[in-house]
């Protein structure tokens, strides 16, 4: 995956390594071989080079049409509470999506993660999205926190979402 984004030749993509599979627990055996001393090899993925990414994807600049729309109905993310409160694992409540104003439209992709018996890989709350807005206004919107305290705040990320689409002139 490493050499598959360097492909791409863009500086945000420098410093990432997307080597690891993804966990919720601690790592053993050759899992925990292969992540290192001091987690040194865990997957280290930028706010910036995850931005990049998502702007990529929903403006075809790195894969066709086709295989866009389908990245984008995985990351669709329907802010209709019916279907927020039927899907509780939905990454709406608590992410971006609590916080954006009605008649937006939201792709993203959030994660969570408590202790995990790993120092550098627990306490982490992050979300990344593609926002349009019913104004017709789009942004990319990328955050990623790390600790306890932030990361089982349930306002922040919603908090960030509504203050970027007041500055979109949204609200």
């Amino acid at each position: 995956m490493n050499r598959y984004f360097q492909t791409y030749r863009w500086p945000e993509f420098a410093s990432i390594n997307v080597c690891q599979k993804l966990m919720d627990d601690l790592r053993y055996g050759r899992e925990r071989a292969f992540v290192g001393e001091n987690g040194r090899n865990h997957n280290r993925l930028t706010t910036d080079a995850t931005a990049r990414l998502f702007y990529a994807i929903f403006t075809g600049q790195v894969i066709s049409a086709d295989r866009s729309r389908t990245i984008a109905e995985f990351l669709r993310r329907p802010l209709d509470p019916n279907w927020t409160a039927a899907e509780p694992a939905s990454q709406v409540v608590g992410y971006f999506g609590e916080g954006l104003p009605s008649g937006s439209k939201l792709w993203s992709k959030a994660g969570w993660t408590t202790w995990t018996r790993d120092i550098t890989a627990s306490f982490r709350r992050h979300d990344a999205g593609y926002v349009e807005l019913a104004s017709g206004r789009a942004f990319t919107l990328v955050v990623f926190t790390d600790g306890r305290e932030i990361s089982t705040d349930l306002t922040f990320l919603p908090s960030i979402a509504r203050w970027t689409a007041e500055q979109m002139g949204s609200l």
